[in-house]
């Protein structure tokens, strides 16, 4: 049997049975090309895997270290829940991702192993929307979930804030070396982040005396493209 490839014709077919089920699968795919979701079977499948568009994802990530792996856990770890799926209910492609499979990811989530919180398992499902999102080039409003689907849960993280007695904070500075408690007013007085005081130095600090006894302080926080790693 010669062998034919070309644009029209891209599958090659070296034997008759392997002609026969490409004839079949493309009268299948001619009755059914007005469904949604259907593929041509005797044209390569260019619809990106999820096996292999997570490393990519993850590559691509950018932000601060704990972000980036904030995202890259959980796009691993609805990928190894994925595949471990039975054949019937695992998905092979990114764009076959919907809705309800990732509501039993929140399920598993949440009753199974490693058993997260409604509100950690709500964060997850969302940098699994993300990654879909990046994959399928979709707009930012766009995905098999939204946010506000996630709205319960996502409120239930906001815990109120606890209130320490006096004797709690007593305990807690006479515990603090020095430097702890100087740290500890910087956030309190200041409302820096974490980030900004980890890269402070001294000329950061501006002091003017405004009066005897009256003394103003300030914390400038600037960009520092000295201190960029390499």
């Amino acid at each position: 049997m010669v062998r034919r490839q070309d644009e029209g014709h891209p599958t090659t077919c070296c034997s008759l049975g392997r002609a026969l089920r490409v004839k079949s699968d493309k009268e299948w795919y001619l009755k059914n090309q007005s469904r949604p979701g259907v593929q041509d079977p005797s044209l390569p499948d260019v619809r990106p895997p999820i096996s292999t568009s997570i490393g990519s994802y993850v590559d691509s990530l950018t932000g601060s270290k704990r972000t980036k792996s904030a995202y890259g856990h959980a796009v691993n770890e609805f990928a190894a829940w994925n595949e471990n799926l039975k054949n019937g209910n695992r998905k092979k492609y990114v764009e076959k991702i919907d809705k309800a499979h990732l509501a039993k990811f929140f399920d598993f989530l949440v009753d199974d192993e490693p058993e997260n919180c409604p509100f950690t398992a709500a964060l997850k499902i969302l940098r699994v929307n993300a990654f879909i999102r990046m994959i399928l080039k979709l707009d930012s409003s766009k995905g098999p979930i939204k946010k506000s689907d996630f709205r319960r849960e996502l409120k239930s993280g906001q815990h109120r804030l606890e209130i320490y007695t006096r004797d709690e904070l007593k305990m807690l500075f006479e515990a603090m070396t020095s430097e702890g408690k100087l740290l500890f007013e910087v956030f309190l007085k200041t409302g820096v982040r974490k980030r900004e005081v980890m890269f402070l130095e001294e000329d950061d600090l501006i002091v003017n005396t405004l009066a005897p006894g009256r003394v103003k302080r300030q914390i400038r926080c600037t960009n520092k493209p000295k201190l960029r790693a390499s």
